[in-house]
């Protein structure tokens, strides 16, 4: 699959959050809410209006269904949704996450029916002490299960989830977590470091002393182990979190990760478009209540200037592996000095974080396991 240069020829991601969990798990802060029959059905009568209500001047190159869990929705649903996306032949991924305890084939057939080329699995981890402490409910059996209905219903683009650094996890039943999910050779496999939301039930245990996060030295040994261990499985680390096989990262994230545009469609989905970033209202019943009277419900809004998308570009582009172009985004940023950064670059690069060669500039795998303090930084020059 090859990758556009989308912002040359201003192609437009979407964005759907679906949110709708059975269960909410104890790591998770994104709003989300129990799937009943009369919520999903008002959830996707009022998507298809938002969707027509908003005009979109150019192709769309990529789809994302986020959440919550899309999967949880009905094949009725799923047509629906499908026949009022704007799609055409210039869409080059259209992904969707699924939970393995609600995924089967008919669900999954409706999905490939109407586009979807790449399903991302949320496993989070194999081993039930570790389900146990973030609240994950499935079975392995469940997970085995749900990887076999998504193959065998065509999909030749999946991806795993996995979380580390989970209070009591050791450094074994994470190398035992990676190896069973190479086992299953999925395409794509993402390794998030556990953060604790402010509004998440892990956020409350730890404020409250019945949990301890792991100390920093320990994350950073999963974080190396980790890249290790992928790596001899032929899976590249393109991004911080992100491994995959050749050809098959997220061109969705990619293209977020470049600043490049999208437009975000259900509640508390967010956009950033036509130098504008804002997210929906964090509520089904306000959110609905906007599109019906036609006066979007939104938060977070932000007039995006320049510098902003300077540094946003800076950050976000060193989190991935192959890092930034100085001349793309000269081109792309008639305000780009490079000169007001190059005293920070240079001591990068003088520590070993960083390498230079020429107009690319990257991290190396140290500067990837610091890369939020690099963020930081770049936030203050």
């Amino acid at each position: 699959m090859q990758e556009k240069d989308s912002r040359k020829e201003k192609f437009l991601g979407i964005y759907i959050h679906v949110p709708f969990c059975a269960h909410k798990c104890a790591f998770c802060g994104f709003f989300k809410q129990p799937p009943r029959r009369q919520d999903l059905d008002v959830y996707v009568e009022t998507l298809i209006k938002e969707i027509k209500s908003q005009y979109i001047d150019r192709k769309v190159d990529t789809i994302y269904f986020g959440g919550g869990t899309p999967s949880i929705l009905s094949c009725e649903h799923i047509r629906r949704i499908g026949e009022n996306l704007p799609t055409n032949s210039s869409l080059s991924e259209w992904s969707v996450e699924c939970s393995p305890t609600s995924v089967t084939s008919e669900t999954m057939g409706a999905f490939r029916d109407i586009g979807v080329t790449r399903v991302t699995i949320g496993v989070q981890s194999f081993d039930k002490n570790t389900l146990k402490t973030i609240g994950r409910r499935q079975t392995l059996k469940q997970v085995l299960a749900a990887y076999d209905t998504i193959r065998s219903c065509g999909f030749k683009n999946i991806g795993i989830d996995l979380i580390f650094s989970v209070p009591g996890q050791s450094l074994k039943s994470w190398e035992a977590d990676l190896k069973m999910a190479m086992s299953l050779s999925p395409e794509h496999i993402s390794t998030y470091n556990l953060t604790f939301e402010g509004n998440s039930e892990l956020d409350k245990q730890r404020r409250s002393g019945k949990i301890f996060p792991l100390h920093g030295d320990i994350e950073a040994e999963f974080f190396i182990k980790t890249g290790e261990i992928l790596a001899q499985d032929g899976y590249n680390r393109y991004e911080v979190s992100n491994f995959s096989k050749p050809g098959f990262e997220s061109l969705h994230n990619i293209h977020t990760w470049e600043m490049q545009e999208w437009i975000g469609y259900g509640p508390s989905a967010s956009s950033q478009i036509n130098g504008e970033r804002f997210t929906n209202v964090h509520s089904l019943e306000l959110w609905r209540e906007g599109i019906l009277n036609g006066k979007y419900k939104r938060c977070d809004f932000q007039k995006l200037s320049e510098e902003t998308l300077i540094q946003d570009s800076l950050i976000f582009g060193l989190r991935m592996t192959r890092g930034v172009n100085f001349q793309k985004l000269r081109d792309i940023f008639k305000g780009f000095d490079k000169a007001r950064y190059d005293t920070f670059f240079n001591f990068l690069v003088d520590n070993k974080l960083a390498v230079r060669n020429g107009n690319n500039f990257h991290l190396t795998p140290n500067g990837l396991l610091v890369a939020d303090a690099i963020s930081v930084e770049i936030l203050t020059l």
